[in-house]
């Protein structure tokens, strides 16, 4: 590696890359992107390809990696000492070795990328590649993994990581976890063919469940395992593992009889069907709403999903109610506010407890109030008068003026009431 492309040194304000082409005129040769001791930069929607190594990030935090086409490099992208990253929607393909490597990383993002026809290495084990240390809670989520030749995701000495929501597709090993501990692996698709889906080494308490495993092998394991630490399942959920064939006779989704994974490590609530990894669908709800105190509050969105079944109401941070979520259209009755500001957070669930959330600001205004109520004075009528004829003349004019007055009304209905006497008493 001679040069870069483009390097970003000891830049410590704001800087976006945006919409340009690196390519090396040299095939596989030199680096095309580097970002060394710098934060609070941006690389966006560029496309990286035909170098020795794409991206080096090194000793750098704050970064921001999205929509950019890294491909045909020999090495995808390096991390190398960073806090927090975000490396979202990239497509990284076609790479002679692996697609992206990560050494002791912090608070590490990698959502909604598309590996292709290469490998991801995350804290590889250590053989032509350097070992991560001190790499915690990384979130990969999202992400699908294509025609990879070696292991899709390796976590090696990686603890609290969130990994969920994935699609591996490959042929070889979905995930290898090594000497890594506290993760928890959860909603993820795994087909593969006929080798393990997970093989998880010197590893404990990792929590696995709600996940698809797919297999084309009747023999081989879907998961592979050296120790008895690990766990299957959590809050009586397991995983929907395509080889078993076990009975629901209640029909409640959990099969009778547990999985063996292996002579020692078992699935005690396996499911029947795959997991459906389907959210549900908001369509329609409002962001801000208007009330006076005098008023019952209501809320309404329309949603579906193919098993609906709750919603969770939050006001201001505080759990407030739940109910019932079918498709259509739903009212939430909150009744009458105190004058103020809300907001309400809802959360929908379905049966696999897939969610979907929405908020709605709500300002309650004071309660209007009528002309009666906002007069400043009090009629007592103790005496019912009907006019003569002429009694009913100056009622007319004096009621027409009425309407012109406004607020003398009540002095002037006092003097009617005296100029009728002294009619009468004529």
């Amino acid at each position: 590696m001679n040069f870069a492309s483009i390097e970003l040194k000891n830049v410590q304000r704001h800087v976006v890359v945006q919409n340009n082409l690196f390519s090396s005129s040299v095939d596989k040769a030199n680096l095309g992107v580097l970002i060394l001791d710098s934060s609070n930069i941006s690389l966006i929607q560029n496309e990286i390809k035909n170098y020795g190594r794409g991206l080096l990030v090194s000793n750098s935090k704050d970064i921001v990696v999205t929509s950019n086409l890294i491909t045909n490099n020999s090495y995808g992208c390096d991390l190398h000492t960073t806090e927090n990253i975000q490396f979202t929607n990239n497509t990284i393909a076609y790479s002679n070795s692996y697609s992206f490597i990560a050494y002791t990383s912090i608070k590490l993002r990698f959502q909604s990328n598309y590996i292709r026809y290469s490998n991801m290495y995350f804290d590889p084990m250590g053989n032509q590649y350097n070992t991560i240390t001190d790499s915690s809670a990384p979130i990969i989520s999202n992400n699908t993994f294509e025609n990879g030749t070696l292991s899709s995701l390796i976590l090696s000495q990686t603890s609290q990581a969130e990994i969920s929501w994935n699609k591996f597709y490959d042929e070889m090993e979905g995930l290898r976890v090594y000497n890594s501990d506290a993760n928890n692996i959860t909603r993820n698709r795994f087909s593969n063919g006929d080798i393990p889906n997970i093989v998880f080494s010197q590893s404990n308490n990792n929590i696995i469940f709600m996940n698809n495993f797919y297999t084309q092998s009747t023999t081989i394991n879907h998961i592979t395992v050296d120790t008895l630490g690990n766990l299957f399942y959590n809050n009586n959920k397991g995983n929907y593992w395509s080889r078993y064939t076990g009975n629901d006779t209640n029909n409640d989704g959990i099969g009778e009889t547990p999985f063996q994974i292996d002579s020692t490590n078992s699935d005690l609530y396996p499911l029947v069907d795959p997991v459906d990894f389907k959210k549900p669908n908001i369509t329609d709800y409002q962001t801000e709403l208007i009330f006076t105190s005098d008023e019952n509050v209501t809320l309404n969105f329309t949603a579906y999903d193919d098993n609906p079944t709750k919603y969770d109401v939050f006001q201001n941070g505080t759990f407030s109610m739940t109910g019932g979520f079918t498709n259509g259209t739903t009212q939430i009755d909150i009744g009458k506010l105190s004058i103020g500001t809300y907001l309400f957070s809802i959360t929908l669930f379905d049966k696999d407890d897939n969610s979907a959330s929405f908020s709605t600001k709500v300002t309650v205004n004071p309660e209007p109030t009528t002309e009666a109520e906002s007069s400043t004075g009090t009629l007592t009528t103790t005496e019912s008068i009907t006019p003569t004829t002429g009694e009913e003349e100056i009622l007319d004019f004096i009621s027409n003026n009425l309407l012109l007055v406004g607020g003398g009304a009540i002095v002037i209905v006092g003097s009617l009431f005296i100029l009728l006497k002294l009619l009468r008493r004529k």
